[in-house]
């Protein structure tokens, strides 16, 4: 054990690595080669780590493997004979967002059996046909005394060959879950299972039509659609299908239901009016309101991930496409024009950066991305099977699919980076609108190993630098945008490179670094403005100041950085401070309440709770519970709460008065 404790304990050094599967060593190198090997796409094989040890001095191993995810799946590592039986395991990981294999091992008792030079066995699965390297990325041995050894390296290649088989679904992460529907059981019903198709349960389980899942964003609640009242009207139930509750109740056909970013308001289509159109209502089911009214078609909303716009498919200017207009209805815009086409189920990324839909601009129904702004539309992988219902992945790289392949609807996964296709399940029965339950991501971080990777103070080569990155370190991604030249951007935690207090906004190209974690779910934010002009030219008088005269006015914070690294300062941020209390409100011992409504024709509200301090109007004294009611208007729903540390969309909602401070009540209101 004391050997074993040794090895763990032991730091590691990189050997010398050597590409190809041939070289010509010396007689007592010691050396760890993978074979080569040839692969079908969605077919598994095996390669082998084979290790050359003059006198079985070998005795602990740690060994890191890179390889191309998109190319390759690494399912498991499998210690060989080398080590013998009861070889001491102490790291065997797949990481499959870097691209990482890991194995740690030591023979116990000091010596390995050596009864064969096969170290480890990786199996692995063909995804993307080419050819792809595996190499041994790190690579430390140690003697039955845990002296370091010196040792090479030897990669290997492996081919994949086209086929017609499709590899099956490894999730980045095991706890990723799938609410879906499915004829398994006689008729259509909501199940829930991992994302690798196993661990699946039974959610729902009645007679009638269950279908369309739509998570709350907590993930503690399931939207969805049946008939089992007569038509079909949108319900919703716990996680795990318990506590289930009607939500709209009209003779009319009412589906797709679509949750709000803070889980107030559910979006969803009905044929109330005549024809389908979009209608809201608050997540308990009160006060359904039309947000469209078209004399054609309007369907499948879909909130953005931020809940500011909602992306839906509309026939309101001759055949099916694809619109945007903003959270209250207004101002809606075409995106797509498939020339006759259709173009329906639409789907935002969860950075709102991307669009998914479906379209048969082709001559089928084939799943195509676009920008937000209907640029760039790209076709998404090229399946010959019609395609149904979608939805983004949390992490967004890829996007889980319903497509009939083989006679009857089953699920499946594309890697939106590569368009490759995965199977999640294979059922004789049909499997239908699959839908990822949310989960709180890994923030995403970056790192690289170079030294001269450019830190810039805003998105793009044309902006000042700051600096270089420092390597083998990990940064966290707080936001992203896109340069000149549509490259992403990711915005850094500033504080974790500089504690300048003239340094608010700090980027680094996505090309060049290596992201991990939730980093296709980063939010797009507003860079800093780019400021023309040099040192020398400075910005015209008026514009642009320096940022002593933001402190003048009482708003640091709102100070931005040039290209040139200067600290600058727009006038037309730098607000005026709130206006004195009123006279006699100088008690400190107390606060004023003030109370908001947006937009201004969407309701009233105001505080239930009379102001309890002495020889003033309208405040409290430190502590109190103070009640506020809100009341929408006539065609507006209350959609939540905010400022006093308030949030939800309780009606009447109570707080508790800690400072002077105004409570707004959000209305969401649909078309006058």
């Amino acid at each position: 054990m004391k050997q074993i404790t040794r090895f763990i304990l032991c730091l590691g050094i990189l050997a010398a690595l050597i590409p190809g599967a041939a070289s010509s060593q010396a007689q007592d190198q010691i050396t760890i080669a993978l074979s080569p090997a040839t692969v079908g796409a969605g077919q598994p094989t095996t390669v082998q780590a084979t290790v050359t040890c003059p006198s079985a001095q070998c005795s602990g191993f740690k060994i890191s493997v890179r390889y191309d995810p998109a190319m390759v799946r690494i399912d498991s590592i499998e210690l060989g004979p080398y080590l013998g039986e009861s070889a001491f395991l102490a790291e065997n990981t797949v990481d499959a967002v870097t691209g990482t294999a890991r194995l740690s091992a030591a023979a116990m008792g000091g010596a390995p059996a050596a009864t064969d030079n096969v170290l480890f066995q990786l199996n692995l699965t063909g995804i993307t046909p080419g050819t792809t390297s595996l190499s041994l990325d790190s690579l430390e041995i140690v003697d039955a005394s845990g002296n370091v050894l010196p040792a090479a390296g030897v990669a290997a290649n492996v081919t994949v060959e086209k086929t017609s088989d499709i590899p099956l679904f490894v999730p980045p992460d095991q706890s990723w879950e799938l609410a879906f529907s499915t004829e398994r059981d006689g008729n259509r019903e909501i199940y829930l299972m991992n994302a690798n198709g196993g661990n699946v349960r039974r959610l729902t389980d009645n007679p009638a039509l269950d279908d369309f899942p739509a998570w709350s964003p907590d993930g503690s609640q399931i939207a969805f659609v049946s008939d089992r009242d007569g038509n079909p009207e949108i319900y919703v139930m716990n996680a795990d299908g318990s506590n289930i509750r009607r939500l709209t109740n009209d003779p009319a056909a009412d589906t797709y239901p679509s949750w709000s970013l803070d889980g107030s308001v559910i979006l969803f289509m009905s044929d109330r009016g005549g024809n389908n159109d979009l209608y809201f209502m608050a997540a308990d089911g009160s006060n359904p309101q039309p947000m469209t009214n078209d004399p054609n078609s309007d369907a499948f909303g879909e909130w953005s991930p931020n809940s500011s716009m909602i992306a839906f498919t509309s026939a309101r200017e001759g055949s099916p496409e694809v619109f945007v207009m903003d959270r209250d209805g207004s101002s809606a815009l075409k995106l797509t024009n498939s020339f006759g086409a259709t173009a329906w189920y639409p789907d935002w990324s969860p950075n709102g950066t991307v669009l998914s839909f479906l379209s048969e601009r082709e001559g089928k129904g084939d799943l195509y991305t676009m920008k937000s702004d209907g640029s760039d539309i790209k076709l998404l992988g090229d399946r010959p099977d019609p395609i149904g219902r979608t939805d983004w992945s949390p992490d967004g790289n890829f996007i889980a699919l319903e497509t009939d392949r083989d006679g009857d609807s089953e699920l499946f996964v594309v890697d939106v980076n590569n368009g490759t296709f995965f199977r999640i399940t294979e059922n004789t029965s049909g499997e239908f609108s699959p839908a990822w339950r949310p989960l709180r991501l890994v923030p995403c971080t970056i790192r690289t190993d170079r030294q001269d990777v450019p830190v810039h103070v805003g998105p793009g080569r044309n902006r000042g630098l700051f600096g270089y990155l420092p390597a083998n370190q990990d940064f966290t991604v707080i936001g992203q945008a896109l340069d000149d030249k549509d490259v992403i951007w990711w915005s850094l935690q500033v504080d974790q490179i500089t504690t300048s207090p003239g340094i608010t906004s700090l980027w680094v190209a996505s090309t060049d670094v290596l992201g991990k974690g939730g980093c296709g779910a980063v939010p797009p934010v507003e860079p800093p403005p780019y400021i023309p002009g040099q040192p020398d030219n400075p910005p015209p008088p008026g514009t642009w100041g320096p940022c002593g005269s933001c402190d003048t006015c009482g708003h640091p914070g709102e100070c931005v950085t040039s290209p040139e690294g200067l600290c600058l300062w727009d006038p037309s941020t730098c607000h005026q401070p709130p206006p004195p209390p009123p006279p006699g409100d100088n008690n400190p011992s107390c606060v004023r309440l003030g109370v908001a409504v947006t937009p201004p024709n969407g309701g009233s509200a105001g505080a239930l709770t009379p102001g309890n301090c002495p020889n003033t109007t309208g405040t409290y004294t430190v502590g109190t519970v103070v009640s506020v009611q809100a009341t929408p208007a006539g065609n507006c729903i209350l959609s939540s709460w905010s400022g006093c540390g308030a949030s939800g969309s309780a009606n009447p909602i109570s707080i508790t008065m800690t400072a002077t401070c105004t409570i707004t009540a959000n209305f969401l209101c649909g078309p006058d």
